[in-house]
């Protein structure tokens, strides 16, 4: 039972170190209020350079580096403002 109780007690410390020093990331959220075209967010990609390509149910796609949004709709090309798929073939072309 001593032991049970050592290896019980150790786990707990492990744990809560765990806990109180795991690693931490920034989170940000992205609202129409900062810049998102949209409320509805239907695909996200992330290219080579961290670029975050957000697709959206009626705003086309906006690009986010991190501070700025940069937009591209049916009136820069788009066949359509609704994208449901953002990736990127072997060649490295993003495909939308």
């Amino acid at each position: 039972m001593k032991s049970f109780c050592k290896i019980a007690s150790f786990f707990l410390i492990f744990f809560s170190y765990l806990a109180i020093h795991g690693q931490q990331y920034p989170f940000e959220n992205l609202t129409t209020e900062n810049g998102l075209p949209v409320t509805q967010v239907l695909s996200l990609f992330q290219n080579d350079d961290a670029t975050l390509w957000i697709g959206t149910s009626n705003g086309g796609i906006a690009l986010y580096d991190g501070s700025s949004f940069e937009y591209l709709t049916d009136k820069n090309g788009l066949p359509d403002n609704i994208i449901f798929d953002i990736n990127k073939n072997k060649e490295g072309e993003i495909l939308i």
